[in-house]
């Protein structure tokens, strides 16, 4: 009989759903409570929940064996890599600022467009250890932050008002816990047709 009467019901809930009326009116053109509907709709949905738990289906991925590139990496690949200007200001900024405040010292200090979306401006804190990185999006601006720990510091310029423009090779030095001069390293040597030593 209660098999029966789950059949039943299975069906007319079935039915009301494909029939496109509301629960009330079709409870209505059927000459049925409504508070019945409820009762089995209910008691079959828990029911089904019991009886067929759903496991969740997982499938092996076998990726390449590659380098994880660090959040640094991805940051920098992000803000850093496709801009035609990188500026860095040198010395300390008071990094209260968000970015509004860091895109008016590049305005108002430095003279520089913060509006213009290829270039990028650099900042550090007054302990060396925090980073923020500005950049002007279509719409708005994007602020990211690196902050070091273990007492490590930033190798950062420190004349307060200057501003320096960088290669994307000194910002990965400068993550690198190194100088954006490095003195030892192999400079790109400008050369044309006329001036070759051959």
């Amino acid at each position: 009989m209660d098999q029966d009467n789950r059949a039943l019901w299975k069906e007319r809930i079935q039915e009301q759903a494909s029939s496109g009326m509301s629960m009330a009116a079709w409870c209505r053109q059927n000459h049925i409570k409504k508070s019945t509907f409820y009762y089995w709709k209910k008691r079959l949905h828990i029911e089904s929940r019991e009886i067929q738990p759903v496991a969740p289906q997982f499938a092996k991925l076998e990726l390449p064996a590659s380098p994880v590139p660090s959040g640094t990496t991805v940051m920098m690949d992000l803000f850093v890599k496709d801009a035609r200007h990188i500026y860095l200001a040198c010395g300390a900024t008071d990094f209260r600022k968000q970015s509004a405040g860091l895109a008016a010292i590049v305005n108002m200090q430095f003279e520089l467009d913060p509006f213009i979306n290829e270039y990028v401006f650099l900042f550090c804190n007054r302990k060396r250890n925090a980073i923020k990185v500005l950049r002007y999006d279509s719409n708005g601006f994007i602020l990211a932050n690196k902050k070091l720990l273990d007492g490590m510091k930033f190798q950062w310029p420190k004349d307060p008002s200057e501003v320096k423009e960088i290669s994307y090779q000194q910002v990965q030095w400068l993550l690198q816990g190194l100088e954006i001069e490095q003195k030892r390293a192999l400079h790109p040597v400008k050369m044309d047709a006329k001036s070759t030593c051959f």
